[in-house]
């Protein structure tokens, strides 16, 4: 699936009876290697495994994404621009409604502020930007803190 690699540490791929095979699995960036799986279903979790050979055999090297989690804070200020403690002004959802903030490496995240009455949207806020759009959308590659001001 593109998400990793899997070569012999000797680089060759066919092996006589009783051989060693050293195989290491390398992840992309941005992606996990997960196990190996066996054709008899069984799985080894470590990237580099050692098999003596017996027979023809088939091993699959599982990957994964790497996810990343957008910790929201959501923030109602007052008219002077003071925190209120305990007031919502508003609320944020990803762009399917989900309230879900987890996403796989480089997966465009986008985030839609929803003024309850009476507030309005002030300003996204994090490390890499202080914007007042009010759609936030941003290619995830690490964990991110992120203020939603109303």
């Amino acid at each position: 699936s593109g998400f990793g690699t899997t070569r012999t540490q000797s680089n060759e791929t066919r092996f006589g009876w009783g051989d060693t095979a050293n195989i290491i699995a390398t992840p992309r960036n941005g992606k996990i290697f997960q196990y190996w799986l066996f054709e008899d279903n069984s799985t080894i979790r470590d990237e580099s495994i050692s098999v003596t050979i017996h027979s023809d055999l088939s091993i699959k090297a599982v990957f994964s994404a790497q996810t990343f989690d957008i910790d929201l804070s959501v923030i109602t200020l007052d008219e002077n621009g003071s925190i209120i403690e305990a007031v919502n002004g508003g609320a944020v959802s990803t762009i399917n409604n989900s309230q879900n903030y987890s996403f796989e490496h480089e997966e465009l995240a986008e985030l839609t502020s929803v003024a309850y009455p009476g507030y309005q949207f002030v300003r996204w806020e994090n490390a890499d930007l202080n914007s007042t759009e009010s759609n936030w959308s941003n290619e995830i590659l690490y964990d991110q803190d992120l203020k939603a001001y109303f």
